[in-house]
């Protein structure tokens, strides 16, 4: 049989088009799409899957952050497991991927993200950045 609350994995969410995949309920905590990703517009971005997240996992994150954020933690947060990383790219060098793992994590269904700081916007751009998101793909543990 079948278990219907786990999605179907390798499972890969882009955040360059305007619509999100079907298989996420929601996203809060990002701006508009703009091609390669979006940025924050929050502390916490808070991804909502329709199903559950698989038990052991991998959390694919390509991202960058701003001259800010470079060197500092940021924490992803899955099925009462706590996971940080430290990225050292802006977006200007491009995004990199973070591979994250998560084991025997309860079940759940959401992903967060936590930025540590969001770098004050300027005049051409006055948004307050920390975080861009190109994608996040989960990719089950064997």
């Amino acid at each position: 049989m079948i278990d219907q609350t786990i999605l179907d994995y390798p499972f890969t969410v882009s955040f360059g088009e305007n619509a999100i995949a079907p298989a996420v309920e929601s996203v809060s905590g990002l701006g508009a799409a703009e091609g390669w990703g979006r940025w924050n517009n929050d502390p916490r971005v808070v991804i909502r899957f329709e199903r559950n997240l698989p038990a052991s996992f991998e959390a694919h994150i390509a991202c960058a952050v701003t001259s800010a954020n470079v060197g500092r933690v940021i924490t992803v947060l899955a099925g009462g497991c706590c996971r940080k990383f430290v990225s050292i790219r802006t977006l200007r060098q491009g995004l990199e991927v973070v591979k994250i793992r998560f084991q025997n994590a309860k079940p759940a269904r959401t992903l967060e993200i936590l930025i540590p700081d969001a770098e004050p916007g300027g005049i051409v751009d006055p948004r307050p950045l920390g975080l861009a998101l190109g994608s996040v793909s989960i990719v089950p543990n064997a």
